[in-house]
């Protein structure tokens, strides 16, 4: 039950740039997973206060844009494995603060080439300490924290960066494009990371519109064209170290899709 607000207000400077900006309320709650997997859910539900102001260039060959933004998180949910249960459950992290800056230009030198290219810098940071559990000294009852306030968000690369080209000569059209992840820690405490990978696809569509076949194509795709080893999805944890006598956890790993190669004949009526 929210309130979710949200404005947006462009103003063009000229026929070709203009600048923007916007806000928004989020609200997320746990996944719906987590209502039948466990007894008790203890989970808060996410909110975001969402700022960005950005500029965009706009010709006949060209698209360029540059924003920046910041997100203030409340209630931060990520996902962690529960080893014991052997199940995938959200968690809370406190307070986040994330900012950062995405730019994209898109460009057609000649009719048969398009060029595309992005990057995007991301800081989100943990505010808070994250408690573990407690410690009894004399009948008293100390909290113990995890030291994670200033720790990088897991999951969440500071770069992400690649490009697109595509060329086409009649019915054929082929594209190759390249996208690097940085690292990313897989727990709150940042004591394990992830390295970074970069992937390259291939594409090749080919049309058989000049048969007959109106809206038909046979296509090729080559997802991770260099085989390259990397992780996808990460489930992480708080620590994995020992802290204040607390044992913490193993995160796990996906293993992300090897070299693939797909056919697709497209028929249309």
């Amino acid at each position: 039950d929210r309130i979710l607000p949200n404005l947006g207000l462009t103003f063009r400077l000229t026929d070709d740039v203009s600048v923007f900006g916007s806000y928004a309320k989020g609200f997320s709650a746990p996944r719906t997973d987590n209502l039948y997997r466990q007894p008790i859910v203890t989970v808060d539900p996410e909110t975001t206060d969402a700022f960005d102001l950005g500029v965009r260039y706009t010709t006949r060959n060209l698209q360029a844009q540059l924003t920046g933004w910041y997100i203030g998180f409340q209630n931060r949910i990520v996902t962690s494995f529960d080893q014991v249960a052997g199940i995938s459950v959200d968690r809370n992290v406190g307070k986040v603060e994330a900012y950062g800056l995405d730019a994209n230009i898109a460009y057609r030198p000649v009719e048969f080439l398009s060029l595309y290219l992005f990057g995007s810098y991301n800081h989100s940071e943990l505010q808070e300490n994250i408690q573990l559990g407690t410690t009894t000294v004399a009948g008293v009852v100390t909290p113990i924290f995890a030291p994670t306030a200033g720790k990088r968000v897991t999951e969440t690369p500071e770069w992400t960066f690649g490009g697109r080209a595509q060329v086409s000569f009649g019915p054929l059209d082929v594209g190759v494009q390249v996208k690097r992840v940085g690292d990313r820690f897989a727990t709150d405490v940042n004591d394990v990371v992830s390295p970074g990978y970069t992937l390259v696809d291939l594409d090749a569509r080919f049309s058989l519109e000049q048969w007959g076949l109106e809206r038909t194509h046979i296509q090729f795709n080559v997802h991770n064209l260099f085989n390259q080893f990397y992780f996808g999805n990460i489930s992480t944890q708080i620590n994995h170290g020992t802290i204040a006598g607390i044992s913490g956890s193993n995160p796990n790993f996906s293993v992300g899709a090897p070299r693939t190669i797909m056919g697709t004949l497209q028929i249309g009526f």
